[in-house]
């Protein structure tokens, strides 16, 4: 078991890195956000997320990155839902709605690591009632475990009285190594239907069938021929940035990320996963100096369907006291050997 400093908050708090390792994977997680640093595949010899080398990246370049996000993932429409008879007013960070928890969400607090072992790693949260608008005082662990090629990701919440969770891990995926690009990447998902986007970015109430579309990534697609066709919804987004209603339910097979050989595929229990194709990413401070650009990975954001704290229609993300809501998403990876 590794850890270390991984440098000093805008606040004048310290932060570390943690190391858990296996005989395929090494994965590295800060305690800033219980955010996923690395995950590197020892067959591949490549790092799967992207990431930086201190802390300061993740303040100061690309918010969310690898981190734990909540209370709520995704956006919430015009920063307010009505629970119980009483109305919620958050923080609008994102065009007049609340983004990822508000203006400072989980993926910004600094956690407590409460079990480390040489292959799993367990962080705690305390949320308390009244951040960012929300009720209720909320606690959340995160554990990140290794087993053999496969790394989960799973999260606890309990709550004092009933409030909306809908927690997720904004990691960025690619396969290509130290110079990211998601040129040669194939892309499936297993979904009929996919929300639809308004203007703002933020996902309406209708569900679109994804036959017949460019949205249709049940057989897979290499997702370059996806971003460049021609359709309303690619362009409010800039590329993928939109939520797949999962088929089946239980933890199960979701989706999968292939390039040449390598293949991840995600597994989870959650009802529907948002697929973002990096379309805003820009960075020249990543790790080891890499530069970041639109399209050179993609997020799998598995969450409840976005804005369903204001959509009975759809499951719900309400947490009452008494109860533990408990979800599991994984990352599995096969390396098929070379000829």
């Amino acid at each position: 078991m590794k850890q270390g400093y991984f440098g000093t908050l805008q606040d004048g708090r310290s932060t570390q890195w943690l190391e858990i390792e296996n005989e395929k994977l090494r994965v590295r997680v800060s305690d800033y956000g219980a955010t996923l640093v690395s995950l590197w595949l020892k067959d591949a010899q490549i790092d799967a997320v992207l990431g930086f080398d201190e802390v300061s990246g993740y303040q100061q370049s690309v918010k969310y990155m690898g981190a734990m996000i909540g209370r709520v993932a995704n956006r919430i429409k015009d920063g307010q839902f009505t629970l119980d008879g009483h109305v919620y007013s958050l923080c609008r960070n994102d065009k007049g709605n609340t983004l990822h928890g508000g203006q400072e969400g989980f993926d910004a607090k600094l956690w407590t690591v409460s079990e480390q072992r040489e292959d799993s790693l367990t962080l705690r949260l305390c949320s308390p009632a009244g951040e960012e608008g929300f009720p209720a005082e909320v606690t959340v662990t995160v554990t990140y475990a290794l087993a053999g090629p496969r790394l989960s990701i799973t999260t606890r919440a309990e709550s004092t009285a009933a409030t909306p969770i809908s927690l997720t891990n904004h990691a960025y995926f690619t396969l290509s190594g130290p110079t990211p690009s998601l040129a040669e990447h194939w892309i499936q998902v297993d979904a009929d239907e996919i929300g639809l986007l308004d203007p703002n970015g933020c996902t309406r109430p209708e569900t679109m069938e994804v036959e017949g579309t460019v949205f249709d990534l049940r057989e897979s697609k290499r997702i370059a021929d996806v971003l460049k066709q021609h359709h309303s919804q690619l362009e409010i987004a800039g590329g993928l940035d939109h939520n797949y209603v999962l088929n089946g339910i239980g933890f199960r097979p979701v989706a999968s990320l292939r390039q040449g050989g390598l293949t991840m595929r995600v597994l989870t229990d959650m009802p529907d996963m948002h697929v973002y194709t990096a379309n805003f990413l820009n960075s020249n401070c990543g790790r080891g100096g890499a530069q970041y650009t639109p399209h050179c990975a993609v997020c799998f954001e598995t969450q409840y369907y976005p804005n369903s704290v204001n959509d009975p229609s759809k499951i719900s993300c309400i947490l009452h006291p008494g109860e533990t809501m408990e979800h599991c998403t994984a990352f599995e990876f096969d390396q098929e050997e070379q000829a």
